[in-house]
Formats: structure tokens, C-alpha cells, sequence
């Protein structure tokens, strides 16, 4: 072996010799290098399998041991010589050598390929996958030109010569492999998008991504700047980059929760109000115009600035809960076409004492407040008016103002917004009321023009009927055992004098034994037919007063007007007046009795026992009597929404149950503002109303002067009236890192659209003030702002 191994040196010195000797001339140094080529091939070429593996073995073993010894340098000069001696000899093959080459090193790579394991996959591709970058980072463009150039060449040869299965594999890898990397795509995407901002920082507790925030220990950080608290509980915490640094720095991060920035939590008390209840018990009410931006899924923006008005501030003592009125709460009545459900806005007094209670006790700001809980405070009629455009003009012109809704074939439907057997009334009454609420509506026909009707009155029928119904049950002696149910009132049963629609009523119900009988679907002599008694009923009555239709425990209402023919329903109807489980009160109108009939036949019930002689029915001739207990009719308006939206029978009652502002319109979005001028200095009542403009607030406060702006505005932001903007802090804060603060924060109660444009407002205030400054300092130091 020894011998070996020296004959091996004596062999490479003689050839290395013989290199050097031929540097000069490269002609016979490529020969040279040819023929040893050419000889090692025929020597290896020989050798069997046993020698072949031996020699492999060997080379390999002094390969390894000859580069464990060698340093950086001698290692940088193999690497260098190797690529020289590459350079050399592939330039001299021809292509069969290089074919062959090529495909003796694609053997040797997959059998080296096919024993690795993934780890050592992974690692070649990461090596691979450097090497390539650190080659391409260096070259010269012309180098990378050549390079790409090289590679479409030779993958233009090797598909040139490739077989139909060997395109057809092609194909389908490179298929395969567009599909993992577009999956690869897919998946970064996703989860690139899919990083939410939820790490907390534990300095200023606003919300970070995870990029932003560092862990850290707090034995690194000053002590005499952390509270004892921090310090108590943890030992390393989770901290945003900004504040780290500026502890780094020995100072405390403005924006710290322990310089005044911390949050108190809501009691249940003040989270359980709604924002019409918060106004309600607001000492400062801030205005913002906000508008909506692109269209109907637009976002929201803001114009001007935020104006910051006081609430009835007294000298001595305020009175809250506020007014309505005095609220700012825009109510607007009106009937738009096509508008069938309006908002509606509810007022829990419970729910207001139990929150000033805990405002007065708990809230500095809130200790001189006086307790105001009397029920002319929540008089809705003192801020509602039902604007119907002059009603002498409605009842000569109805086709340009009625609220009905054509639903084909000459049919005409207006609805109400709930049927009497809505949740609002009580379970003495609910859903028993249809033969008093029939009774009513006859009444109201006789009040008021049916075609100038509006979903008001038929809330206002309901509402009266309801009324009606108590008191015809407390007034009935002793109740018809013969009927299904003693609680269904019947025609004969109801109390002839009653109150309605601002009018003192007395009915005069025709006699029993003068009503048309018979049967839903069959005549017999002197019974007709439903179809037929509606054509003897209207063929036999004068159009004052109209009937009730009665048949298997539901009573509904009929009656003539200019030729049209009217139904009322108090039961539960749809949009086309048919049967419905969520629907509502309504009046319709027909052209024919046909039509008529048609929907009664439809609505009303059939026997449950399926027994012809169960389906009977009754109309009965109702003729009302009204005199009127209002001076005009603006007053009759006014009646009619105060009653159906209060809701109320006695005042008392007040405290126990919740206001109901129903049949009004909130403009969430600003609309075009009239001047001024057309709403207040206008005399002329013939073309408009004039409404006078009663201020109940203080002049607007100034942002940079009023300390408690915030507190007072947005009581339940700050419950304990700290920690707003202006607070006394051991280190100042601007607005801007404040509003950050807020907005961002951990705790999402600011995370709404007023306070949000609000401090955008503040923000703008204090820049453009700002600005404003630094414009008289340099114009005191006589330089130009321009410049």
C-alpha cells in the first residue's frame, strides 16, 4: 500500500511537471491532457468491478483526508484549478462525450438522489438554491445574457430529439409543477392575509401585529420607570417597538397605560342603554356632519369640524334626563312611496333612572344633577307633527297623496305596521279585538276620507279598537254561552259609545234578525251565499255606514266610497292582503264585488270539523254617529300619531313600559341643508308652516378650553369621567398619539363612527393650529413661510 501510494505522487509530480513545462504553449498542453485522458479511460476501462470499487474507495478516503487538512486558501486554489481543469476539458469534447457525460452524471445523481433522506433533500435544494443566487448576484448582464441564452439552447436540443413519451412526461411534470407552485401561491396568500392584528402590547395595550411587537425582559429595562404591578406579574412581556425603544431610553412612552391612559370598565348599567338613551343622558352633544361615500355600500366621511354644544346647563342644578326634544333627535314624519317599514326608536325609563343613579354616585361630573323623571318630559306629541301637506288639499286632489300601493287587477292596499295580535297588547285582549277593531274602521271611514288614509290611522284604529274591546267586555253582563269562545266579542255586544280619532262615536247597530245570514259556499231560500250577500248588502244599504263580516269567530269590515269598494282586516295579512304568519293590519280597495269576494273567501276560515253547516256567516249594517272633540284638523293629525305611537292608555303607566317612536324616517346620511332662512324667517303659513327655532343649549364650547370635552360627551366611553384627552398627565401626550391610542387600542369601544370622526376633527384642530404657530414665529422672525 505504501508502494502504491508512492508510485501514485511520483505519477501526479511527473504530471504536474510536465503542465508546467507546457503553460507556454497551449496547443501541445491540450493534447497533453488529451492523451492522459485517453489512457486513464483505457486503464479504467479494463479494470473489473472488484478493482473499480477499490479504487473508488481509495480515491475517495484520500480525497477526504487530503481536504480535512487543507486550509481556506488551498481550498479557494483546488476550487479554482478544478474549474480551470473543467473549463479545459469540456471545451475539447466533442458531443458524444458530452452527451455521455451528461447522462453518466444524471445516473450518478439519481442514485445519490434515490437513498437521501428529506432532511438531506431539503438541505441539497437550500444549497443548490444559494449557490445559484450567489453566482447570479455577481455576474455582468452580458454573463446573465449568455446564460439564459445557453439554457434555451439547450433545452431547444434536448426537446428536439425527445420521444412522444418523453413529451408527454414532460408535460405532465411541468403541469405538476405549475400546480404545487400555484398552490404554494394560493397558501401564502391566504396566509399573509389571514394575519390579524392580535397581539397586545403591555405598555400602551393597543392592538399589534406580531411583526410589531418584541419580547422582552423587563430585568433590561429601568425599574424606576415600570409600575410595580408590571413587575410584580411578569417577567417578560410583549411589548410594540416604539415603546420599547423609548424605554430603552430611560423616559416613559406617552402612551403607556399608567401615565392617565387606562380604561375603567363599563357597568351594566351604561352598557345596556341604546344610543337614543345615551343622548338622553348626555351633558355635551357633539355635532359632526357625516355623509356616505360611493354609493349604497360606501363608507362613511365627515365635513367640517366637530361643534361641541352644552345640554340645559344650569347655574344651580340640571335637570336630566333630557327632553326629547331637546335631545337632538331629528324626527321626521312622513310617508314615502314604496317606504312601508319605518325605524323605530324606544326610551327604557327603568333603564335611564338605574344608569343615572350610577352616573350620580360614581361620576364627578355628574354630581350637581339633579333627577327629573316626570312623564311630561317624554311628551312625544310635543315633538311629532305628521306633516300631510295641508289636509283641505288632500281630500281634493287624493290621487297625488294617497299612501295605498297598487297590487294589480285595479287593487289597491295600504298596511299598517303590526295586527292585533302584535306583542303590544295585552293578553287579555290580543288577538280578540277583530269585531271592535271592524267597528272602528267603519267609524274612521265616516271620519275621515278613505282614500286619504295613512298607515297612522290604521295604528290608530288598532289602538282605539283595543280600547274599545275592554270596555265592551267589562260592560257585558252575562256573555253568549252559545259562542265557540266567551272571550270573542260579538256585534250586538259592542258599546255604542266610545271615543275615536279625536271624535266622540255612537253606533247604531241594525237588529239582529235584519242581518243577512247564510253560507260561505251554498244558497238556500233566504240564505244566500257568501258572493250573494255582498251583492244584496250593497245592492239594499246606502253608502252611510258600512257592515261587519262575521264567520267562524272573525269579523272583518266592509263598506262603499265613490265606487269603490273597502275591506278591513285587523288580522294578520300579507303585502297582497292574503294570509300571512309576520304581516300586519291593512285596507284594501277593489273595483267589483267580485273582487271582493274573492279575498274574503281566501281569508276567512273554514269549520274545523269540515261540516257545511259550521261555515255560516253574518252581516251586520253598522252606521256610526261622530261629532268631532278637535278645533281643526292639524289637531285630528296629531291625535292620530300621538295614539298610535304611545301606546299608552294612562300616563301612570309610563314608568313601566317603553316609548315607542314609531312611522318616522331618521336620515341616517346628510342630505342637501335648506338655508336657513326658508325654515325660520318665513311668514308665510299659505305655503309653508312656520316653525319657530327654540334653542335649549348653551353657545358651542371650544375644544382646546372645555377639559372634560370628552367625558361629557361620551359618558359611556368614560363612565368614571377620566382619562380623556386633556387629562392631567405626568407626561404630555399629543392628540395625535392619543387618538391612536384610543382607536387602536386593545379595548374596541371607540371603534365607532362618531367618536372616530370626532377625533379626526381633533386631530385636524390642533395640526391646523399648529400650523398657525409656526407661521407667526417665522413671520415675528421675519422669515418667509414660502421659503
Amino acid at each position: 500500500m505504501v508502494l502504491g501510494r508512492k508510485n501514485k505522487k511520483a505519477q501526479y509530480v511527473a504530471k504536474r511537471r510536465k503542465l508546467t513545462q507546457l503553460d507556454e504553449n497551449t496547443s501541445d498542453k491540450n493534447s497533453f491532457l488529451s492523451s492522459q485522458a485517453a489512457r486513464k479511460a483505457e486503464l479504467r476501462s479494463q479494470e473489473d468491478l472488484f478493482n473499480r470499487k477499490r479504487r473508488l474507495d481509495s480515491d475517495a478516503a484520500s480525497k477526504a483526508l487530503r481536504r480535512s487538512k487543507e486550509n481556506r486558501v488551498k481550498r479557494c486554489f483546488r476550487n479554482m484549478k478544478n474549474a480551470s481543469c473543467t473549463k479545459i476539458s469540456r471545451s475539447i469534447e466533442t458531443p458524444d462525450q458530452r452527451t455521455f457525460r451528461h447522462a453518466k452524471n444524471a445516473e450518478s445523481t439519481a442514485a445519490s438522489r434515490l437513498n437521501e433522506t428529506p432532511e438531506q433533500s431539503s438541505l441539497r435544494r437550500a444549497t443548490n438554491t444559494q449557490r445559484t443566487a450567489e453566482s447570479r448576484l455577481n455576474e455582468t448582464p452580458e454573463q446573465s445574457s449568455l446564460r439564459r441564452a445557453t439554457n434555451t439552447q439547450r433545452t431547444a436540443e434536448s426537446r428536439l430529439n425527445e420521444t412522444p413519451e418523453q413529451h408527454a412526461l414532460r408535460l405532465t411534470s411541468d403541469a405538476v409543477a405549475t400546480a404545487l407552485s400555484r398552490a404554494k401561491l394560493r397558501t401564502d396568500f391566504q396566509n399573509s392575509i389571514n394575519k390579524f392584528a392580535d397581539t397586545i402590547c403591555l405598555i400602551c395595550n393597543k392592538l399589534c401585529y406580531s411583526k410589531q411587537v418584541q419580547s422582552v425582559r423587563l430585568a433590561s429595562l429601568p425599574e424606576n420607570i415600570l409600575p410595580n404591578e408590571l413587575i410584580a406579574q411578569h417577567d417578560v412581556i410583549s411589548a410594540c417597538h416604539r415603546c420599547v425603544g423609548i424605554l430603552r431610553k430611560s423616559r416613559t412612552p406617552t402612551q403607556a397605560y399608567w401615565n392617565n391612559m387606562s380604561l375603567d370598565e363599563i357597568p351594566p348599567e351604561i352598557a345596556s342603554l341604546s344610543d337614543v338613551e345615551v343622548r338622553l343622558l348626555s351633558r355635551i352633544i357633539p355635532f359632526v356632519k357625516m355623509v356616505k361615500l360611493g354609493g349604497r355600500f360606501g363608507q362613511h366621511g365627515f365635513h367640517g369640524q366637530a361643534v361641541l354644544f352644552g345640554q340645559d346647563v344650569e347655574e344651580i342644578a340640571e335637570q336630566l334626563p333630557l327632553r326629547i326634544s331637546s335631545a337632538g333627535l331629528v324626527i321626521i314624519c312622513e310617508q314615502l312611496e314604496s317606504v312601508e317599514r319605518l325605524r323605530q326608536f324606544s326610551v327604557n325609563i327603568q333603564k335611564l333612572r338605574a344608569a343615572l343613579d350610577w352616573l350620580i354616585a360614581n361620576n364627578p361630573l355628574y354630581r350637581n344633577v339633579t333627577v327629573n323623571f316626570n312623564n311630561e318630559n317624554y311628551d312625544v306629541h310635543e315633538i311629532c307633527h305628521v306633516q300631510n301637506d295641508d289636509v283641505t288639499h288632500q281630500e281634493k286632489n287624493t290621487n297625488e297623496t294617497t299612501c295605498f300601493q297598487d297590487i294589480g287587477n285595479n287593487r289597491r292596499i295600504l298596511r299598517g305596521s303590526f295586527h292585533q295580535s302584535h306583542s303590544k297588547f295585552q293578553n287579555f285582549s290580543r288577538g280578540k279585538q277583530c269585531t271592535s277593531n271592524a267597528a272602528v274602521a267603519i267609524t274612521a271611514a265616516k271620519i275621515k276620507e278613505t282614500d286619504t288614509w295613512s298607515p297612522n290611522i290604521i295604528d290608530s284604529i288598532l289602538i282605539s279598537g283595543d280600547r274599545l274591546y275592554s270596555s265592551s267586555i267589562q260592560s257585558r253582563r252575562v256573555p253568549n254561552t252559545a259562542e265557540a269562545d266567551v272571550e270573542y266579542l260579538r256585534v250586538h255586544e259592542l258599546q255604542v259609545n266610545f271615543e275615536a280619532l279625536s271624535h266622540s262615536c255612537l253606533l247604531q247597530i241594525q237588529d239582529e234578525t235584519s242581518s243577512i245570514c247564510g253560507h260561505l259556499t251554498v244558497s238556500i231560500d233566504g240564505f244566500p251565499n257568501l258572493k250573494n250577500g255582498l251583492i244584496q248588502f250593497f245592492t239594499e244599504s246606502d253608502v252611510d255606514g258600512g257592515a261587519i263580516v262575521t264567520c267562524n269567530g272573525v269579523s272583518v269590515a266592509i263598506w262603499k266610497n265613490d265606487n269603490l269598494y273597502y275591506l278591513f282586516d285587523s288580522h294578520s295579512r300579507g303585502p297582497k292582503g292574503r294570509v300571512a304568519q309576520d304581516g300586519t293590519a291593512c285596507l284594501m280597495s277593489f273595483t267589483n264585488i267580485t273582487q271582493l269576494w274573492s279575498v274574503l273567501k281566501s281569508n276567512l276560515p273554514k269549520s274545523q270539523g269540515n261540516r257545511p253547516d259550521d261555515d255560516q256567516y253574518s252581516i251586520t249594517k253598522i252606521t256610526p254617529d261622530v261629532h268631532r272633540l278637535h278645533q281643526n284638523e292639524t289637531e285630528l293629525q296629531n291625535d292620530i300619531y300621538t295614539t298610535a305611537n304611545t301606546q299608552q292608555l294612562q300616563s301612570s303607566e309610563l314608568t313601566n313600559e317603553n316609548i315607542v317612536i314609531t312611522s318616522s324616517v331618521l336620515r341616517v346620511v346628510d342630505e342637501p341643508i335648506p338655508e336657513l332662512s326658508t325654515v325660520i324667517e318665513n311668514n308665510n303659513c299659505d305655503q309653508l308652516p312656520v316653525h319657530q327655532l327654540r334653542r335649549k343649549t348653551d353657545a358651542p364650547l371650544q375644544i382646546a378650553r372645555e377639559k372634560r370635552a370628552e367625558e361629557l360627551s361620551w359618558f359611556k366611553l368614560f363612565p368614571y369621567g377620566r382619562n380623556g384627552l386633556q387629562e392631567n398627565r405626568a407626561h404630555s401626550i399629543t392628540p395625535l398619539d392619543y387618538c391612536q391610542a384610543r382607536i387602536m387600542g386593545a379595548d374596541n369601544r371607540f371603534q365607532r363612527h362618531d367618536y372616530l370622526f370626532y377625533a379626526l376633527s381633533v386631530m385636524e384642530f390642533y395640526r391646523a393650529k399648529q400650523n398657525v404657530g409656526v407661521v407667526l414665529r417665522m413671520r415675528q422672525e421675519k422669515i418667509d413661510p414660502k421659503t
